[in-house]
């Protein structure tokens, strides 16, 4: 098995605790970042970032403009049809934020699809095609800057978010006005979050997974996770 000299990695760089960009050193930080960055030095390669958005990700992935995909990245079915893929590093499940003034609101997805309520959401990925599927009477705003959201969802602005429950939690506790909600029954089957290939590529997807299945079962692994996500 070839290994490359080095690897192109898309990613967002908008979906923190996975991925994101520290503004005050210019570091590419976060979970994925980290593990992407063992995986490299375990096998002696140098590791490129290259920053997408969730609209292109995809589309970029496909064009070739990096070899592979990481940082919060949802292993769907049609992702599984279209890509290779490795296995999960991380499950989760997608949960409600909201707006705190709404909590004796809203509990459940019937609550949210009425004309009074504002669902914002980001374009591309999963969250978007969730709306798409299940909202059809509440105000939907769209907005490419994922990292807008969240201020928007403070100040009144939005009501509404559907996100990952990991990411849900994290933003819940940076800011006092936002609120997790997780309904029951759960909105989505659990899902395993990890890393993208395009069906050509199967000798890197064959060299990553190898050493990604290796390095999970490790104390690194586990304190890393611990790190994030406790």
């Amino acid at each position: 098995m070839i290994i490359p000299n080095k690897i192109r990695v898309g990613t967002t760089l908008d979906y923190p605790p996975f991925t994101y960009l520290n503004q005050e050193t210019g570091m590419y930080c976060g979970f994925d970042v980290e593990l992407i960055c063992r995986l490299a030095n375990n096998l002696g390669i140098e590791v490129e970032f290259i920053q997408t958005s969730w609209a292109q990700l995809e589309i970029n992935l496909t064009n070739k403009l990096f070899d592979m995909a990481g940082g919060g990245i949802s292993l769907t079915k049609a992702r599984r049809q279209h890509f290779l893929v490795s296995s999960p590093t991380i499950s989760d499940q997608k949960a409600i934020l909201i707006n705190k003034k709404h909590y004796n609101k809203i509990h459940n997805l019937a609550d949210i699809d009425i004309p009074e309520i504002t669902v914002i959401v980001n374009s591309g990925g999963t969250n978007q095609q969730f709306v798409q599927n299940n909202i059809k009477r509440a105000v939907v705003i769209t907005t490419d800057d994922n990292l807008s959201i969240f201020a928007k969802l403070a100040s009144g602005e939005a009501d509404v978010m559907f996100t990952d429950l990991i990411e849900a939690n994290y933003r819940q506790k940076l800011d006092d006005k936002l609120c997790v909600i997780i309904p029951q029954p759960p909105l989505t089957e659990t899902i395993g979050y990890g890393y993208v290939f395009t069906q050509n590529n199967i000798s890197l997807q064959n060299i990553i997974e190898r050493e990604l299945n290796q390095i999970m079962h490790t104390d690194f692994f586990k304190n890393l996770k611990q790190r994030f996500f406790a």
